[in-house]
């Protein structure tokens, strides 16, 4: 999934946040693969599972990823959801993964090139 997100960019591939990341499955991938990667989750005892991986290039927050005003994060390039918003699911999913709308639900900022990639739920 993320070899094909990442097929058309440029080198450095910027900034990805990974929403709902849960005790960092996901997020140290993002790193290891060169965006500059930032993981939330609403749980913080998952988000202190997630920071004692510590992996480079990764930061983590607590937070509610619907209002993250406050957070003053920037912007970012990427947005991954693994399971965090409900996305409907597409009748032939690719990999189990369908791009969807950019995160307007947590009130930050995306970059104009922003794209996000959303795991398909089961109905």
């Amino acid at each position: 999934m993320l070899d094909r997100e990442e097929a058309d960019r440029s080198r450095p591939l910027g900034r990805a946040f990974d929403l709902g990341c849960g005790r960092g499955q996901f997020t140290p991938d993002l790193a290891r693969r060169g965006w500059e990667a930032v993981g939330i989750d609403y749980v913080p005892t998952a988000i202190e599972a997630a920071k004692s991986r510590d992996t480079e290039g990764v930061t983590y927050l607590a937070g509610d990823v619907t209002d993250l005003r406050s957070a003053d994060l920037g912007t970012f390039d990427f947005f991954l959801d693994i399971g965090c918003f409900p996305s409907p699911r597409p009748a032939r999913p690719q990999h189990g993964f369908v791009r969807a709308p950019l995160c307007n639900s947590c009130n930050i900022h995306h970059s104009p090139t922003g794209d996000s990639l959303s795991r398909a739920q089961s109905a």
